[in-house]
């Protein structure tokens, strides 16, 4: 995971540092396309918190299709229908001197981020800033856990009581490189429990706790993508 983070800010420092030219030209600029279509791939690090763990030690490829709508040279909304997975990769046996992450939790999600992005220089090339929010729908659930875990956390068996919605925030940066081309980097945490106690009677959660080791799953991911638009 390590070197994932070091990737993932080497890249946020190129976006930053690419020379940035002509923006008194773009300024008066006319915009020739109101709608922009985009196709996109990459993937994402993902972890969940309530596993008792930390790090991105997941790794899910990302792909789906968005679009734009132009407001001026700095400003765009958008939407995406994005198919990825999320979850977390980690060890069942704490005591290890090496970790053996041999606990699975994979969850595949159909996902619609829908954004606001400011154009930094008006237009490409040209650095991007974007905020927004989520929608995901749950299609696939699958966890993989040994017979015999000591950490205390049990996870298997409650895949048909994860929640088949979720909702979430997302803030991205990124870089135009040209008029079709771009990448981005984007951080996303769910506001949503994957497992939600709160049906549940205080007795009942207090069983799980004893039994599972468990209390709410909450999904978070780290994702950088390249987009091509037409």
């Amino acid at each position: 995971m390590t070197t994932s983070l070091k990737l993932i800010s080497l890249f946020c420092l190129f976006l930053f540092v690419l020379p940035q030219d002509a923006d008194a030209q773009r300024r008066g600029k006319r915009i020739k396309q109101r709608f922009r279509a985009s196709l996109i791939t990459g993937f994402n690090l993902s972890q969940m918190d309530g596993d008792n763990y930390n790090g991105f030690d997941k790794f899910n490829p990302q792909f789906g299709i968005g679009g734009t709508a132009i407001i001026n040279n700095y400003s765009e909304i958008g939407i995406e229908l994005l198919y990825h997975s999320k979850g977390t990769r980690t060890e069942s046996d704490p005591r290890r001197t090496i970790n053996r992450k041999d606990r699975l939790v994979d969850l595949n999600y159909m996902e619609i981020p829908f954004f606001y992005r400011y154009n930094r220089m008006g237009g490409a090339p040209g650095v991007f800033f974007e905020f927004g929010g989520a929608f995901a729908r749950l299609i696939d659930a699958r966890v993989k856990e040994p017979d015999m875990v000591l950490d205390g956390l049990v996870i298997s068996g409650l895949e048909d009581d994860f929640n088949k919605n979720e909702l979430s925030l997302l803030l991205g940066l990124g870089h135009h490189f040209t008029e079709h081309i771009g990448a981005r980097i984007r951080y996303s945490f769910a506001l949503t429990r994957v497992y939600n106690t709160d049906d549940l009677s205080e007795q009942a959660v207090l069983q799980i706790e004893q039994e599972r080791g468990l209390t709410q799953l909450r999904n978070y991911y780290i994702s950088l993508a390249a987009f091509y638009r037409f």
